[in-house]
């Protein structure tokens, strides 16, 4: 069977009152080490936390993609009404 390789994102919690935890992260967090049938594929879920500032998340990203080639890359984030 072939294995194909996903990154998936969340964020670190962020914001005014500081929440607990940031949804993005609390649902992509679940398919850490997962691994998924896609028809003939094994895909294996690679899932990172990022912090919310520019300069670490672009120092981060290059890294992760040097780990190995991803079939597919999601980069989740949640927002809150009007932003």
């Amino acid at each position: 069977m072939e294995t194909a390789h996903a990154l998936l994102t969340g964020f670190e919690p962020f914001g005014a009152p500081m929440p607990k935890e940031n949804r993005s992260w609390q649902v992509v967090k679940q398919l850490s080490g997962r691994e998924i049938l896609v028809g003939s594929k094994k895909v294996v879920c690679h899932c990172y936390e990022l912090p919310v500032s520019y300069d670490p998340v672009a120092a981060a990203l290059p890294q992760m993609h040097s780990k190995r080639e991803y079939s597919i890359v999601v980069h989740c984030g949640a927002g809150t009404s009007g932003s």
